[in-house]
């Protein structure tokens, strides 16, 4: 479980570095609002609900040892991510549950760090289901793990605040969810932020009618609301549980 654990971490920092210099290389915002204190917000939550991997570690524990065969692996990087799909659109749907993944809604220019901001109620939840589900179909821990880095790539890769060449972008989001693709689900319009769902795979959006097509050149408002304040470490926890309507306001 230790080498597992640093093996993870290690992947993480390696692409998290990796992302860091690529939007700063090559940003699609130059200036982005309160990056700092924004920051500061994703940062501590994402150090909070990296508390709750012994949670999910126990959990684990269910799953099968046995060694994958590439066919389990494949149809489990697809199936898991058709999983976070159908979760992320729930979170959408259902008001209560918007409550809490408005959190990460509520940053206002995303980057790299946004990939952490989510709150512990959302992360317990969406990863519960992410093993059960994993349990239920009889995969491998192996299988787990691996569609976990397939994952945390494409989240960090998705939020970064990278403009890829028009052409790329265009050719990656055939199959994969690109940042331009993600930055639309960012946006502010309830029409926008109701599509592109996916976390890994575009293939999802693409045939349950949920896609909205993303250009590189696009800059647009994000968030909840124009011109919102950042809410700070402590707020954004207790956000879910504030008198603040959620999806149907906005």
């Amino acid at each position: 479980m230790k080498d597992v654990m640093s093996f993870r971490l290690l992947f993480f920092l390696a692409f998290f570095i990796l992302f860091l210099i690529l939007q700063k290389w090559s940003p699609h915002r130059r200036k982005t609002p309160q990056l700092r204190s924004r920051r500061l917000t994703n940062l501590g939550l994402g150090a909070f609900n990296l508390s709750l991997v012994v949670v999910f570690g126990q959990l684990t524990q269910l799953l099968s040892t046995h060694t994958p065969s590439w066919m389990e692996v494949t149809a489990g990087v697809f199936l898991l991510d058709f999983l976070a799909y159908c979760f992320h659109r729930l979170f959408h749907l259902n008001s209560f549950l918007f409550r809490f993944h408005s959190v990460h809604h509520s940053d206002a220019s995303i980057e790299v760090t946004s990939a952490f901001r989510f709150h512990f109620g959302e992360v317990l939840v969406a990863n519960s289901a992410r093993i059960l589900c994993a349990w239920a179909l009889g995969f491998s821990y192996v299988t787990l793990f691996i569609f976990e880095l397939v994952f945390l790539f494409f989240n960090l890769f998705e939020h970064s605040n990278f403009q890829l060449p028009q052409k790329l972008s265009g050719f990656l989001s055939f199959l994969w969810i690109t940042p331009a693709l993600h930055r639309k689900h960012h946006s502010i319009l309830h029409k926008e932020m109701n599509s592109n769902f996916g976390t890994v795979f575009s293939i999802w959006d693409r045939l349950l009618r949920t896609y909205t097509p993303g250009g590189e050149s696009e800059d647009f408002p994000m968030g909840l609301s124009k011109g919102q304040q950042e809410r700070g470490f402590l707020k954004a926890l207790a956000l879910p549980f504030s008198s603040w309507r959620s999806s149907t306001d906005l």
